[in-house]
């Protein structure tokens, strides 16, 4: 008797497991699960935090974008790529792509990481180089770029130059760590790197922020480029250099309309001169100054 009263009690235990192995994936399917926040995921480190307050300010505006697109280079474990996920590609058709060597442990987190934040269609994995994965997304635009890869300067250099072929008119390319190893030689700082890609870029490109990291922002309107010609940008304006000195081609400055602005030779001294080295303590005739600073902060 003692024996099938425990028999009994062992088959009523078992049937309610039972019940229970059926009845929970049912009750989880009629509620959606809400997506991770921040202290769902696991990091192991945080140098993200301090620029959240810079990130929401500048880049707030994405949130609404439908089909925001969005590439980290140097991801690590997704502290700042999570971030962005949960508060900046809202959009239905908002993308999100990692790319990083991703060694087998960090590859781990940020895979578990990925699963937590309920929003895996989003997310796209590039695991490779950035010297080998950026130039196969060539057919990709995107809207912000963050460069968190590696810091040697040809490097942080090289990440920046293929990048912002990727860029979309108006979108950011944010570098992080611009005040880094001071102590180090130039080589494997990102600071000179910054810097130079910074002057190389200027046509294009026009800095909003300046501190830890440094925030670029594309023009929306560039100038057109002329084969055997250079040109210089100057807020809407296009400088051409007709260096080589060929006949039925542009020299002067033009609005972002192609027509010919004309210039005094003092003004046109004046202009080259601000072109060769940028400052805006410089002393321009009036009429120029004007030209050059009322369309500054106008895309």
């Amino acid at each position: 008797m003692h024996s099938r009263r425990i028999q009994w009690r062992c088959m009523k235990t078992l049937y309610r497991l039972y019940l229970l192995l059926i009845a929970f994936p049912l009750m989880a399917s009629c509620h959606s699960a809400p997506k991770a926040t921040s202290t769902d995921y696991t990091f192991t480190s945080d140098w993200f935090s301090p620029v959240i307050p810079l990130w929401e300010k500048t880049f707030a505006s994405f949130a609404e974008k439908e089909d925001f697109k969005y590439l980290e280079v140097g991801v690590y474990e997704g502290r700042s790529f999570f971030w962005v996920l949960d508060h900046l590609a809202r959009g239905k058709n908002a993308e999100v792509h990692a790319l990083d060597v991703f060694p087998d442990k960090i590859f781990y987190t940020f895979s578990a990481n990925s699963v937590l934040s309920k929003q895996t269609s989003k997310i796209h994995v590039h695991k490779g180089y950035s010297r080998e994965v950026l130039p196969k997304l060539v057919n990709h635009k995107f809207d912000m770029i963050y460069i968190d890869g590696s810091h040697i300067a040809k490097n942080v250099m090289l990440d920046g130059l293929l990048a912002v072929e990727l860029l979309n008119p108006g979108g950011y390319i944010i570098f992080d760590d611009y005040e880094m190893m001071p102590h180090l030689p130039l080589p494997l700082r990102p600071r000179h790197a910054i810097n130079s890609f910074a002057i190389y870029n200027s046509n294009h490109l026009e800095i909003t922020h300046r501190g830890r990291q440094v925030i670029f922002r594309k023009r929306n309107f560039q100038c057109p480029e002329i084969l055997d010609n250079f040109v210089s940008q100057v807020h809407e304006h296009c400088y051409y250099w007709n260096q080589y000195q060929l006949k039925n081609t542009r020299k002067g400055l033009y609005d972002k309309r192609g027509r010919k602005i004309s210039l005094s030779i003092s003004e046109e001294k004046s202009l080259l001169s601000y072109l060769v080295r940028p400052s805006k303590n410089l002393k321009l005739p009036k009429r120029l100054k004007d030209l050059i600073w009322s369309t500054q902060s106008v895309d």
